[in-house]
C-alpha cells in the first residue's frame, strides 16, 4: 500500500486546485488592508451627503400671515351676508334652515361660528327649544316706523291698487279694440263675402219655394228617427252647458268680479245672447 498523504483543510488564504489527480495547493497572498481600504472608500461613497444650506429653507412665516388675514377677511364677509340676510327677513331660523336659505354659500362649521359670533356681538339672538338652536336679529337694533308713516303708507299703497284695477281695465278694453280689428276682413274681402252670401241666400230662397210648394211625405219610421236623433243631440247639449256652467261657477268663486265681466273677458256668449232656444222633442 501505498503512502497516504495527509489532507490538508482548505484556508481562506489558500486556492485548491488538482491536476491529473494529484493534490497541489498554491498560495495566493491576501491583503487584509486592501479590502479594508476598499471598504472604507465605499463606505464613504455611500454615507456622504451634502449637508442643506441654511439658506435654502423656505419662508413660511409671510404664508401663514398671509392665510391668517384671509380667513380673517372671509369671517367678517360670511358675517355681514348672514347679518343681512336675518335683518332683511327678520324671521327665526335655525342652522340647517339658513345654511338651506343661503344655499351652501357657506360651509356649516363656519356658518356655526358665524351664528355664535353675532350672538355673542348682540347681532343676534339665540334660544334653545329642545335640541335645536334657534337665531333671529335683534329687534332692538331694526328700525320700527311710526304709526303716521304706516298710515300714509298704506293709503298709498290702497290708492296705487284703485289705480292699478283702472288701467287693467283700459288695457282689457284696448285688447278687445285690437281682437275685433285684426278679426274683420278688408273692405274687399267684404264685398267678395257679402256678393258670395247673396248667391247662396238665392239658392236657399228657390229651395224653399219647391218645399213649400212640394208636398213631401215622410214615413212614421222617418219621423221617428227624426226624434229620437233630436232627443239625443238635446240631451248631449244640455249635458256640455252644465259642465261648461260649473267650470264657470268654480271659477267665479275665486275671482273677484261678476259673471257677466267674466263672460266678457273671456268671450263667451249665451243662448239668449244669440237667440237660441232649444225645444224638447216629442216622446
Amino acid at each position: 500500500m501505498g503512502k497516504r498523504r495527509a489532507s490538508r483543510s482548505p484556508s481562506p488564504f489558500l486556492n485548491v486546485s488538482s491536476d491529473d489527480g494529484e493534490d497541489s495547493f498554491s498560495e495566493e497572498l491576501y491583503s487584509p488592508g486592501e479590502e479594508s481600504a476598499d471598504s472604507s472608500q465605499d463606505s464613504d461613497e455611500e454615507t456622504f451627503s451634502p449637508s442643506p444650506s441654511p439658506t435654502a429653507a423656505p419662508k413660511r412665516a409671510p404664508r401663514a400671515a398671509a392665510s391668517r388675514a384671509a380667513a380673517a377677511a372671509s369671517s367678517g364677509n360670511d358675517e355681514q351676508i348672514v347679518l343681512q340676510y336675518f335683518q332683511k327677513q327678520n324671521r327665526p331660523y335655525n342652522l340647517a334652515d339658513i345654511f338651506s336659505n343661503l344655499h351652501g354659500a357657506i360651509k356649516k362649521a363656519p356658518l356655526k361660528k358665524v351664528l355664535q359670533s353675532l350672538t355673542d356681538s348682540g347681532h343676534l339672538t339665540m334660544k334653545v327649544y329642545g335640541k335645536q338652536q334657534v337665531f333671529v336679529a335683534n329687534q332692538d337694533l331694526i328700525d320700527v316706523p311710526d304709526t303716521e308713516l304706516i298710515t300714509a303708507s298704506e293709503q298709498e299703497v290702497a290708492e296705487l291698487e284703485q289705480a292699478l284695477q283702472q288701467e287693467r281695465a283700459a288695457v282689457r278694453e284696448l285688447n278687445q279694440t285690437l281682437t275685433a280689428t285684426v278679426a274683420t276682413l278688408p273692405n274687399e274681402e267684404l264685398k267678395a263675402r257679402i256678393e258670395e252670401l247673396r248667391e247662396t241666400n238665392k239658392k236657399l230662397e228657390t229651395k224653399l219655394e219647391r218645399l213649400q210648394t212640394e208636398a213631401i211625405q215622410l214615413t212614421p219610421e222617418e219621423i221617428a228617427q227624426v226624434n229620437q236623433s233630436h232627443r239625443k243631440y238635446h240631451r248631449l247639449y244640455r249635458d256640455r252647458k252644465r259642465l261648461c256652467m260649473d267650470i264657470l261657477d268654480g271659477m267665479l268663486e275665486h275671482a273677484p268680479m261678476s259673471k257677466e265681466q267674466l263672460f266678457e273677458d273671456i268671450g263667451l256668449e249665451t243662448d239668449q245672447d244669440v237667440g237660441f232656444h232649444p225645444t224638447q222633442a216629442p216622446s
